[in-house]
């Protein structure tokens, strides 16, 4: 899982890696578009050698480009000269090629660009007069026809309105007097706008721009100014703008030192919470324990123990899950390395010191080996505990079940394999019991096993149902309804204590990781005649979200929580929550984000019921020094309240110039002008739309800011906000006051 973690980080950084090269490209082909003919020739190749560098290295946002450059000359097939072409320069082709490493698979990944570029010719220039020669191509390097360009020039008197590109994206304007002030506008229906400005040095002036990015052109006698314009599609936006007031968190662990991580929590009939955890604190992975004391007269949380109890000390442990039984005892299962290789142990657990009470019992019945991991635990109303967990024992990773009485300290007498097919892998168990009772009162107490196997050439959720005696009452199901190739995993269960189970998963169906849902009866039958239904609110697609878990409310509302990357691309991980409704409903207008800062990289997230009936969640987080501490949160009802009136100002990072930075006195510095600064109202319920009628949005990346006495909270998209031509993006925008 954690390989897999870090190739969905890398697939981020390389799909934001190919927009950045994209831009890169278009980029150097407009500076070479604007160039002189005669000087479009690189530093090596040519003799002379010309300005452009033939490969420069540059690093954006944290990932290493090479950009190289080549120019060569082309003979024109249609110019040819019986018996020979006695010049056979006719005009010369740039590319650009961008390199970058994928960060996924280790390879050099390439974006390339090329265009032709026809030599200044004096044909149509009268004496005394220049010529301006303009190229429009799109973010793609592609030329666009009947772009519209407006020109003109106010100490020539001169103008020029509506002139329109040729099929390869080019205009030609002859016969212009000598001046160094024509202003170019180019425009197209449904695209973006680009123009060239004037230098403006007045500070106080709203056109103030010292150092345009495109100057306005130079017409000189008998020379031929040329330059190049991109524009594209216009993208919008959609934005709301909410109020959300996070729920305040505590901190579980007592103890500062060491990484804490697989998390397990379980909460007795006073409210009282523990939790359990693996601690490298002592340099080995030992489990530790801590107890959150319920205060009934505050409805608060409080840590109980002033240190926290070292509760296994052995090599190599993993993946503790805390049970509490219906007669109040606390039980303890996990996996360890005593032996040399990974075995699954059960003890109880002390409720008032956090220790291990009695003996510790080894669960597995593994060959030696082999290897035992990734337990999971239920119990039922007779004391009995009921354990799956992946094992190797018979080449590939299979489920393997036992089922341990606390009265008799028996175990059945020989494990139980729990999935039907024995190829390739078998991963992730949960299990959960649906507590019925016969027809005389007896607890029959059936058990339902869930996991994830790749068998069928990728990843779907199954579940399988046994008596409380090991019979097999269905066998493995298909939990998902997507039938397609991409992946299902990292699967979640709860019953609702009467008929149903609810099941989450992390789910790749749309080519990026979400959380999907689907409730099932006891037979394993999806109740939802829709199909699966999607949890999280978002649909970023550079967003992940992973890891979920699910509790049953009082008020019969499922609480799912998970980690998500929408608010920071791949820099911090936040952990949000949703609330469903027993037909497949969101109860809450958008996800609740539970940790009250988003600059952490918060995972694995664990969610239970309060007596109370609140939802609690607690999460690994590295808010504290960059070491993974637990944090909690406790949550019911999640009014997510619509912001009206709020000015929200959009700004492009693009920026049409720069200027000195006037605050600093020793090494220049030079500030950009952005070359797009609006604000937007949001109406009466929180929207604001930024479409056609608004003009628009040129592709590019975009910042927000909020008018005093507002501010942002949070941004449920990555910021700065990518805009692609022809694309409209949702945001959310958490709005503090």
């Amino acid at each position: 899982l954690f390989n897999l973690f870090n190739v969905v980080l890398r697939n981020i950084r390389n799909n934001n890696a190919i927009l950045l090269a994209n831009s890169m490209a278009v980029e150097q082909l407009e500076i070479v578009r604007g160039m002189e003919f005669n000087n479009i020739k690189t530093d090596t190749g040519w003799v002379p050698a010309g300005p452009i560098l033939s490969e420069k290295h540059i690093s954006k946002e944290g990932i290493g480009f090479t950009i190289k450059t080549d120019v060569s000359w082309v003979d024109d097939p249609f110019d040819e000269i019986d018996p020979v072409d006695i010049y056979p320069f006719d005009y010369k082709k740039v590319r650009v090629r961008v390199y970058w490493t994928n960060p996924v698979g280790g390879g050099l990944e390439e974006v390339a660009m090329s265009t032709n570029i026809v030599p200044e010719g004096l044909e149509g220039l009268s004496e005394g007069t220049g010529g301006i020669y303009l190229t429009v191509f799109d973010s793609q390097g592609i030329p666009v026809f009947e772009a519209e360009a407006d020109i003109s020039s106010d100490s020539m008197g001169y103008s020029l309105e509506n002139a329109k590109t040729d099929v390869n994206g080019n205009l030609w304007i002859p016969e212009l007097d000598p001046a160094s002030d024509y202003h170019i506008q180019i425009t197209k229906a449904g695209y973006s706008t680009t123009q060239t400005y004037a230098i403006n040095n007045d500070p106080a002036s709203v056109d103030y721009n010292p150092i345009p990015e495109k100057t306005d052109l130079f017409v000189i006698d008998q020379k031929i100014s040329r330059v190049g314009f991109a524009i594209d599609v216009l993208g919008g936006m959609n934005i709301n703008t909410v109020n959300f007031n996070n729920p305040a968190n505590l901190r579980a662990n007592a103890d500062l030192n060491g990484e804490k991580s697989a998390l397990s929590a379980a909460i007795d009939f006073s409210g009282n919470v523990f939790v359990a955890w693996v601690d490298n604190r002592n340099v080995e992975n030992n489990i530790y324990i801590q107890k959150l004391s319920y205060n009934s007269g505050s409805d608060t949380y409080s840590v109980a123990w002033s240190g926290d109890t070292l509760i296994v000390d052995e090599n190599g442990c993993s993946a503790p899950q805390l049970e509490m039984l219906d007669d109040g005892s606390l039980y303890l299962v996990w996996s360890d390395q005593r032996t040399g290789e990974s075995d699954i142990y059960l003890s109880e657990i002390n409720l008032v010191t956090g220790n291990l009470i009695g003996s510790e019992y080894k669960v597995d019945g593994g060959s030696i080996g082999s290897l035992q991991d990734n337990p999971t635990v239920d119990s039922d109303q007779d004391g009995n505990i009921y354990m799956a967990w992946e094992d190797n024992r018979d080449g590939d990773w299979d489920i393997y079940c036992q089922k341990f009485n606390t009265s008799s300290g028996n175990f059945w007498s020989s494990d139980l394999k729990i999935n039907d097919s024995d190829y390739l892998e078998q991963l992730s168990p949960k299990i959960v019991l649906d507590r019925d009772s016969g027809a005389f009162g007896e607890n029959e107490n059936n058990f339902y096993v869930i996991w994830e196997s790749d068998h069928s050439g990728n990843f779907d959720i199954f579940i399988k149902k046994y008596s409380n005696s090991g019979s097999v009452i269905f066998s493995d199901k298909v939990v998902n309804s997507d039938g397609g190739a991409l992946d299902q995993y990292d699967a979640a269960i709860v019953f609702d204590g009467a008929d149903y189970m609810y099941i989450v998963w992390t789910d790749d169906r749309n080519f990026q990781p979400d959380i999907y849902m689907q409730k099932l009866d006891k037979n394993g039958n999806g109740v939802w005649s829709s199909g699966d239904v999607k949890v999280n609110d978002d649909a970023f697609d550079e967003a992940r979200r992973l890891s979920p878990s699910v509790a049953y409310g009082s008020d019969s509302s499922i609480y799912v929580s998970w980690e998500d990357s929408r608010n920071s691309g791949d820099a911090f991980y936040n952990i949000y929550a949703a609330k469903v409704n027993s037909v497949g409903e969101k109860a809450w207008g958008y996800d609740l984000v539970l940790a009250d800062t988003l600059e952490s990289y918060q995972m694995n997230s664990f969610t239970l019921l309060t007596p109370s009936g609140k939802a609690m969640s607690l999460w690994e987080d590295d808010r504290v020094d960059e070491l993974n501490n637990i944090f909690s949160a406790r949550y019911i009802e999640w009014i997510n309240m619509a912001s009206a009136n709020i000015p929200i100002t959009l700004t492009s990072t693009k920026g049409k110039g720069t200027y000195p930075n006037p605050d600093l006195g020793g090494i220049p510095e030079y500030l950009s002008i952005p070359k797009y600064a609006e604000t937007f109202t949001s109406n009466s319920f929180g929207h604001i739309t930024i479409g056609e009628t608004e003009g628009g949005l040129e592709w590019g990346t975009y910042t927000f800011s909020a008018e005093a006495p507002y501010y942002i909270i949070s941004i449920d998209l990555p910021s700065p906000i990518s805009v692609n031509p022809g694309q409209s993006v949702d945001v959310v925008i958490n709005i503090g006051y």
